[in-house]
């Protein structure tokens, strides 16, 4: 016992008549407190506590069992301070110390919620109880949902192992009681969640268990299919000490014992969707969901070409929904350059045959309302307005995947609103970053971008004169690492050496799926048609 613990105390060390200690009894101006067996006693029916404010009176009743919850055990009543008025209403006495009265909470009847309202200062309540017991080692605490749960678990639990609480507020206190009460959830040998068995009382129990469970071990209650909490199960006769004893140590969600994942080597591989060019699909697999993937050359290699063709793959073979963000071209030169692959003819070049009213039809079918999506900069981007953008797309207008070209033109302004600027290379990281969390991750789809590439020590990645690395991405290592795929394009040379127009070599630098990387194949570009088709020539 400390001289912080009898602050407020007009006599110490007193003999307890409720467990028969000899010193363990406090005296204070109008109650006593054992220290040994908790027990509370008011020995003055003042009209309000220590800190009452003189409109916030402290009511009082008496302690009497409460038969309707089964509460019959005065012993735990006492010590808990229930008091039961003479209209019938339930008072449960919160103290911030055993010294001070800070707060009741009046619950008219036991079988209502109805008009339930405090008296005293109730802007930020203990957990009902807590000053009962400081933490300690030797015993778990135990948080309910309400003071009748907390009353329930105390009385059927052995006081020597297990403290009892309740959430002042019910689950919407949850927040304010890990903000104002941290310290005191800490230092016991675990915590126990027992609360109520429906969605707001998960939602509470998870919130609570996954701020702990880096501080203090966690366990939680099942309560059985056909009761709500701790009193309706005590009502129903189950065993609560059982219950209670065989809580179930906490994981965080994406935390796993591998054995309990044998039965998903039953489930089917998702190899994705397969990919236009065959010798890509083969070293991918094929397009997956939630997966971000960098297509990554030089300038002018044919980056957008690819992407251009990947996204018309998804839309017309595999019948998927993309969101195209293409930077460097505005809507309506990105439907042209759509349509052209779509139709095989080039619409780009001058003299083009096909008439007005014939790309109309054909981009009518091509694109029927809510099938494609794309995000027109205005040229003015920024990296907070792309994300809200792709936020929308994947959530708004349930776009399956987002293709951006590319990262780096949306990668030198501020995140979040921040007024500092970032460098190229801070932006690159902080926007992958993003896109990964926010978007691949958060949003479930999944996204193909375009990188360019730093310039090499020694040639151009552009002549290709110089190999593409993974360490040639540009930025610090951000792409490569949070990429599920990385995919080179490169001039192809025949067996000469020299560089074969309008032919690129494609390779996969990774490949987080499957680790199959290599070459990916020879693609030939048909400048008439403006089509990229697989090359067995070289």
């Amino acid at each position: 016992m400390t001289t912080d613990d009898y602050e407020g105390a007009t006599a110490t060390h007193l003999p307890c008549e409720a467990c028969g200690s000899s010193d363990a009894l406090a005296e204070y101006t109008d109650h006593t407190f054992c220290f040994s067996c908790r027990t509370h006693t008011w020995t003055v029916e003042r009209e309000g506590g220590p800190e009452a404010a003189p409109s916030e009176a402290r009511p009082h009743g008496k302690v009497q069992k409460i038969a309707s919850r089964q509460l019959n055990h005065l012993g735990t009543l006492q010590r808990y301070v229930v008091e039961t008025d003479a209209s019938g209403a339930t008072l449960f006495h919160y103290f911030s110390s055993p010294a001070v009265w800070q707060a009741t909470k009046v619950r008219p009847s036991p079988d209502s919620k109805d008009n339930i309202h405090w008296v005293g200062n109730a802007s930020k309540p203990p957990m009902y109880g807590a000053y009962l017991q400081k933490p300690t080692a030797r015993k778990a605490l135990v948080i309910a949902e309400g003071e009748y749960d907390a009353l329930t678990l105390a009385d059927k639990l052995p006081l020597d192992r297990y403290h009892c609480v309740s959430l002042p507020g019910g689950t919407a206190s949850v927040a304010g009681v890990l903000r104002d009460h941290w310290d005191y959830l800490q230092g016991w040998r675990e915590v126990i969640l027992a609360g109520d068995n429906d969605e707001p009382g998960r939602e509470a129990v998870d919130a609570l268990a996954n701020a702990l469970v880096d501080s203090v071990p966690v366990a939680i209650v099942q309560w059985p299919s056909d009761v709500k909490d701790a009193n309706e199960a005590d009502l129903k006769k189950h065993d609560i000490a059982a219950l209670v004893e065989g809580a179930a140590p906490f994981r965080p969600s994406n935390i796993h014992d591998m054995h309990d994942l044998i039965p998903s080597l039953a489930k089917p591989i998702d190899y994705g969707l397969p990919i236009m060019f065959e010798r890509l699909s083969d070293r991918l697999g094929g397009y997956r969901k939630k997966e971000l993937w960098t297509i990554v050359a030089g300038t002018g290699v044919g980056k957008s070409t690819l992407v251009g063709h990947m996204t018309l793959d998804l839309l017309v073979n595999h019948g998927k929904r993309p969101g195209i963000m293409f930077l460097e071209e505005n809507s309506e030169h990105a439907l042209r350059r759509l349509l052209s692959i779509h139709m095989g003819t080039n619409l780009l070049r001058p003299n083009v045959s096909v008439s007005v009213t014939e790309q109309i039809a054909e981009a009518e079918a091509l694109f029927p309302p809510g099938t494609c999506y794309t995000y027109d900069h205005f040229g003015n981007v920024s990296a907070e307005a792309l994300l809200q953008r792709m936020s929308y797309m994947a959530k708004a207008v349930g776009c399956d995947y987002i293709i951006l070209d590319h990262i780096t033109m949306a990668s030198t302004l501020p995140i979040g609103g921040g007024n500092g600027q970032l460098n190229e290379r801070q932006g690159i990281d902080a926007l992958t970053t993003e896109i990964r969390s926010r978007i691949v991750e958060g949003c479930g789809v999944g996204v193909i971008m375009v990188s360019h590439t730093r310039k090499p020590q020694n040639g151009d990645h552009s002549d290709g004169s110089a190999p593409v690395k993974l360490s040639d991405i540009r930025g610090s290592g951000s792409i490569a690492q949070l990429s599920d795929a990385v995919i080179s394009i490169s001039k192809a040379k025949d067996t000469a050496g020299d560089v074969v127009k309008n032919a690129v070599d494609l390779a996969v630098l990774k490949n987080r799926h499957s680790g199959n990387v290599g070459s990916a194949g020879t693609l030939m570009y048909d400048d008439i048609q403006g089509r990229l088709s697989d090359s067995t020539g070289l």
